[in-house]
């Protein structure tokens, strides 16, 4: 059997879900990154979302600012919440990529490793 017979024989098993889910990984990894100017583009949106999760402060980070992004890396996003329900966290997360079309973390300011804490804030963003 072929590399070509073996790959389709694999992708002949997946469901439809599982299907969707790899074609969306290889649309991710093969599309040009999005940058720091086009999520500030969306400041407005993303604050209301924000406001929305209760999200008090909201910052970008990471490889988007830095201008570093690659096919396939997400948003970096620290957020200080006002409210701590878990379930405002998670939607506020899926509102996020569904409003960027990127996959997205959100890291809590309140738990932010002391040893990266340093360049974070260097570098971060408030939206």
């Amino acid at each position: 059997m072929t590399i070509r017979e073996r790959i389709l024989k694999q992708l002949d098993a997946l469901s439809p879900a599982q299907l969707a889910e790899l074609l969306d990984d290889l649309e991710a990894r093969t599309r040009p990154p999005l940058n720091k100017e086009a999520v500030l583009a969306l400041r407005e949106p993303i604050r209301a979302l924000a406001q929305r999760y209760g999200v008090e402060r909201l910052w970008l980070f990471g490889s988007v600012v830095r201008g570093t992004a690659q096919a396939g890396s997400d948003v970096d996003f620290l957020a200080q919440f006002a409210r701590a329900k878990l379930e405002d966290r998670l939607d506020f997360k899926e509102g996020l990529e569904a409003l960027l079309g990127w996959p997205v973390e959100v890291v809590e300011v309140a738990h932010l490793h002391p040893e990266v804490q340093e360049s974070i804030w260097a570098e971060a963003v408030e939206l």
